[in-house]
């Protein structure tokens, strides 16, 4: 579900207190503590799952590649660094390890990777009038907003997930996915025109 808030500063410091634990969780467990480990697994499960969930449309999926993220991250666990967001960097694996089971499953061609670029819409669209409160105001938009999004370009998608589900900046989704912030700022824009075209 999309989420909106009203105060930056409180954003700020909620994600400061996230990432703080986050890396004692990891600290702790690095020393000795499974149980911290249970607790980051315990925070990130449905996150995890309901983000790779919403990129292939399929249970099973979604579980397996879940499943999976874990294991890659728990091996991968002494490799992470304070300095980056542990936010970030878990669901890079969670996205590279959902769209390796995709293709394993053929439901993604190359084609779905292009990321088309251009300032199309750049100056003539604005955020904030591209999806009105109004949208949000019953079960059966909300189900629509979800059928417009899952029929979105994958590239698409995973920028609106991880910008309004997952809360995450899109300098930190340009980070996770790997493309150039102005790239990434585009695709978001154009994602937000496709939904707002669905609603007309």
């Amino acid at each position: 579900m999309f989420c909106y808030w009203t105060s930056s500063s409180f954003v700020c410091k909620l994600t400061t207190i996230m990432k703080e634990e986050d890396f004692i969780f990891i600290q702790e467990y690095l020393g000795g503590d499974d149980k911290s480990f249970d607790l980051l697994v315990k925070k990130y499960l449905k996150p995890a799952y309901n983000f790779s969930y919403h990129l292939c449309r399929d249970e099973k999926t979604a579980e397996d590649s879940t499943q999976d993220s874990f294991l890659k991250m728990w091996k991968n666990l002494k490799l992470y660094k304070k300095h980056t967001s542990f936010k970030t960097w878990f669901f890079t694996i969670v996205r590279n390890t959902t769209i390796d089971y995709m293709r394993k499953k053929k439901n993604l061609v190359f084609s779905d990777f292009d990321t088309e670029e251009g300032n199309i819409l750049e100056d003539t669209l604005s955020d904030k009038s591209l999806l009105p409160d109004k949208v949000f105001e019953n079960k059966e938009n909300i189900i629509r907003l979800g059928e417009v999004i899952g029929n979105l370009p994958i590239f698409y998608r995973e920028v609106l997930l991880l910008h309004y589900m997952e809360e995450m900046s899109l300098e930190e989704i340009s980070i996770a996915l790997g493309r150039p912030l102005n790239t990434i700022k585009s695709q978001h824009k154009r994602a937000l025109f496709r939904l707002k075209e669905a609603f007309l």
